[in-house]
């Protein structure tokens, strides 16, 4: 695929992201329908997941931020690689890493890589305001650096 094809791509994915609505069958389909299933997460952590795991922990994330939207601020692309700066967008309504839900509106800065492969994103380096957003929510205090 071109790289205006992988963006593209990516923007879809975006789009019908935004459509979820905290629907975790809508999840799980557009999971097949655009993740390779030997797909590969990485979180700043360096941590690594399969599809199945990846599915899973959004289907988590979803039962907290069921209305999460995803803006994008940039979008670049080069050889197989797509990079995506967003905001995300969501309320707080059920419970995350313990914490009730606050109902509190999060808005949380993020840049993610993907890695496309004959038309579906094989991989994914995430880099979230993970702070922000739980500083956002109440699970920790701000931070001054």
């Amino acid at each position: 695929m071109s790289t205006k094809e992988n963006k593209e791509l990516v923007r879809r994915v975006i789009e019908e992201w935004n459509t979820i609505d905290g629907d975790t069958d809508r999840m799980r389909s557009l999971y097949d329908k655009y993740y390779a299933p030997d797909f590969i997460y990485h979180d700043v952590s360096g941590q690594e997941t399969n599809r199945e795991e990846a599915l899973q922990n959004n289907i988590k994330g979803l039962a907290a931020f069921p209305d999460v939207n995803y803006s994008v601020e940039d979008i670049l692309a080069e050889g197989d690689k797509v990079a995506v700066r967003f905001t995300m967008r969501a309320t707080h309504k059920g419970t995350f890493m313990g914490a009730p839900a606050t109902g509190k509106q999060i808005a949380v800065k993020g840049v993610e890589i993907d890695k496309i492969v004959e038309g579906r994103i094989a991989e994914t380096w995430d880099y979230l305001d993970s702070a922000g957003m739980m500083t956002q929510i109440g699970l920790i205090t701000e931070v001054n650096t």
